[in-house]
């Protein structure tokens, strides 16, 4: 883990400890070893520590979706990033137009981080880089699951991603991300 401990004897043979988790560095503890307040400064930091654990994976697979009519049936990682940075417009040789879901949203930045490999504010400069140099233009954009849904049924060449509990009969899933 990123856990570092640092233990110093001081003159009166109390122990300072500096205990640094990830960006968080929590000032010296200067208690007597065995200490109640020891202890509980202890549990604290290891409860917190569970509860960031637990809420890392707050979202299930993403599912990347097309129409149930379209004749893809897979993609990679890599094909996906590039419909989605505008760097090409066809996967296999069919042409798409991807949609997004709404800036802000958990599976929107769960979906760019794991498929781009980018982060929010990333994605945020590299569309603003491409729309100012007229380059590219944004993906469509959803409110939710069932937009995006109802988008590609609407129009049959749109990809989307949607969390995968979300997909149902109208939609192919052609990859799955973490």
């Amino acid at each position: 883990t990123n856990k570092k401990v640092l233990r110093v004897i001081d003159n009166n043979r109390e122990t300072t400890t500096f205990i640094g988790i990830g960006l968080v560095v929590l000032p010296p503890l200067r208690y007597r070893k065995g200490s109640l307040m020891r202890l509980v400064l202890r549990a604290f930091i290891t409860s917190v520590g569970i509860v960031l654990l637990l809420s890392v994976k707050s979202y299930a697979d993403i599912a990347v979706i097309v129409s149930q009519n379209s004749p893809l049936t897979s993609a990679t990682t890599d094909e996906i990033s590039a419909l989605f940075l505008a760097k090409t417009n066809r996967l296999k040789g069919v042409h798409l137009k991807p949609i997004d879901i709404l800036s802000g949203e958990k599976i929107r930045n769960t979906f760019y981080k794991a498929v781009t490999k980018k982060s929010p504010m990333q994605m945020k400069a590299y569309w603003s880089r491409l729309i100012f140099t007229g380059k590219g233009i944004p993906p469509s954009i959803a409110e939710s699951a069932e937009d995006v849904i109802d988008m590609i049924i609407e129009e049959p060449n749109q990809i989307g991603y949607i969390d995968i509990k979300d997909v149902n009969s109208d939609v192919k899933v052609i990859l799955t991300a973490p």
